[in-house]
């Protein structure tokens, strides 16, 4: 058997068969430098030269990627959780095990019942961390990253109408499902007083400043429970990308800080267990804003103190998050 590149394609052969391991990008017209006989044709068709001169054999890409891409992707996922798991085992070392199976169990929900129109259920330790914010009637608040919006309505519980509720996701798939979350749920003299936007929430501070009473950051994250629980995306996971994620949620914490008026409150808050996205983007943020912002320390039913914020985690929350949450008052 051997293995060689194309252009944006990578085989393996065992003749006169051709196992399909992965196609990166597309398939162009190109001749493979190791094996002269193997041709891609117009990017449909794979061409095999046999050595002995015989009639070569064609296969259609379509028909390969149904073959053996289900078998790509399980090995995909086989090395890629092989990975995940050394990087968080080395993170929480022994607790790891148990903190993994229970991250797969159902999560442990909170029904948001009346004055709602129709029930809404959400994992309890996001409701708490939420229902920390301290709005109220007549504030104004944004929720930077509100899809799919389940903390927008405990947000706009709190308000019951008044002050403004500023809605943003960027994504327009997301945007809909918050839209439909929001029309569905909450009576009208709730939602008066509610706006949908779909903004960079890391640049947000570049265009309003100082707009707000309170700002909710419920930053993208790594999502290690969906991850765990999702063939595709465990497969898709890399060491980089909680890194990749953090500098995004620093930019957006830093842009929450502008928004926000001096006295005002912000929640960061994500589903991940990675310090990297959690107390560290705080501690960046100290880095980076000292003097401008403090730190105010609150806690959850069965939260866990961080070096900064606390975190809720499903193997000693009877299935309850994970969630990171960290409140901070802006002083200048």
């Amino acid at each position: 058997m051997q293995a060689f590149r194309g252009k944006n394609v990578y085989f393996s052969i065992s003749e006169p068969y051709i196992e399909y391991l992965s196609i990166v990008d597309r398939l162009d017209s190109v001749n493979f430098p190791v094996e002269r006989n193997l041709t891609v044709h117009n990017r449909r068709e794979i061409k095999y030269s046999r050595r002995d001169g015989t009639k070569p054999s064609f296969f259609l890409v379509d028909s390969v990627r149904k073959v053996f891409g289900a078998k790509m992707t399980k090995r995909q996922t086989s090395d890629a959780a092989q990975r995940f798991d050394a990087y968080y085992a080395s993170i929480y070392a022994d607790r790891w095990t148990a903190l993994r199976a229970a991250m797969t169990e159902a999560h442990a929900q909170r029904e948001i019942g009346e004055p709602l129109l129709h029930p809404y259920y959400l994992d309890e330790a996001s409701f708490f961390a939420a229902d920390i914010l301290p709005a109220g009637q007549g504030d104004d608040v944004l929720d930077m990253c509100a899809a799919p919006g389940g903390k927008t309505l405990v947000l706009a519980l709190k308000l019951q109408g008044t002050g403004s509720l500023i809605c943003n996701d960027r994504s327009a798939t997301r945007r809909a499902r918050l839209r439909t979350v929001i029309d569905e749920h909450l009576p009208a003299s709730y939602r008066a007083n509610i706006m949908v936007t779909g903004h960079d929430a890391s640049r947000w501070g570049l265009h309003e400043q100082q707009a707000y009473d309170h700002v909710l950051l419920d930053a993208p994250c790594s999502s290690e429970r969906h991850v765990i629980n999702d063939h595709q995306a465990l497969s898709q996971w890399s060491e980089s990308r909680p890194k990749r994620l953090a500098i995004q949620q620093f930019a957006m914490l830093a842009a929450a800080l502008e928004a926000v008026r001096i006295g005002g409150t912000i929640l960061y808050s994500t589903c991940s267990i990675n310090p990297a996205e959690n107390e560290r983007v705080i501690e960046k943020l100290y880095d980076k804003r000292n003097g401008r912002f403090e730190e105010l320390r609150t806690s959850v039913p069965y939260s866990e103190q961080r070096p900064r914020g606390a975190i809720v985690l499903p193997d000693t929350a009877l299935g309850r998050g994970p969630l990171f949450f960290c409140l901070l008052r802006r002083l200048s």
